[in-house]
């Protein structure tokens, strides 16, 4: 089974031999915080997942064990509980878990080939954030900012390809 593009959701009760099985397989590991939350599941090691290699995304797991679909919710939560998890207030930093939630999200989903990054070739995304608003201050990093704010815009496949140009604080968009 572990031979397949197997994708292991919550992973909540796992040792270190587990951990090390799926990595070795090539298993993607659905890290769903809000889930694991409300149905008191327990709480994924998830900085050990990554410090051991394992391929870690973060994702709602659906609305009936979730109540949404917040995936800066989700981000903010996994960073959060995987502190006192590791008992380490520095895992899980925020410029690992946007990864988490793009870039190895795609890998967990085996469609890194297709998409999780901004590359040519590649299928893309892309949100703008307002970072401006007085609920989103103070600000410390770029990063973190994307924890503390609500999505402004969200391409859609049907607007692309475009080019985006950013001149005085607006944005213009060009279809092609």
């Amino acid at each position: 089974m572990l031979d397949t593009k197997l994708i292991a959701a919550h992973c909540v009760h796992v040792d270190d031999g587990e951990i090390r099985t799926m990595r070795r397989a090539g298993t993607g590991i659905a890290h769903n915080p809000s889930s694991n939350l409300k149905l008191a599941s327990g709480f994924a090691p998830t900085a050990r997942m990554m410090e051991m290699g394992a391929k870690v995304g973060i994702g709602t797991d659906g609305a009936a064990s979730n109540n949404d679909l917040d995936m800066f919710e989700e981000m903010r939560l996994a960073s959060l509980i995987a502190k006192p998890v590791a008992g380490d207030p520095t895992v899980l930093p925020a410029r690992q878990v946007l990864e988490m939630a793009t870039r190895i999200g795609a890998e967990v989903l085996h469609l890194d080939h297709i998409t999780g990054s901004l590359e040519v070739g590649k299928r893309a995304d892309i949100i703008v954030l307002d970072i401006f608003p007085i609920h989103n201050q103070p600000i410390s990093s770029v990063i973190l900012k994307t924890f503390m704010h609500k999505l402004f815009m969200q391409a859609k496949p049907a607007m692309l390809p475009m080019l985006w140009l950013m001149a005085s604080g607006s944005c213009e968009i060009k279809l092609f």
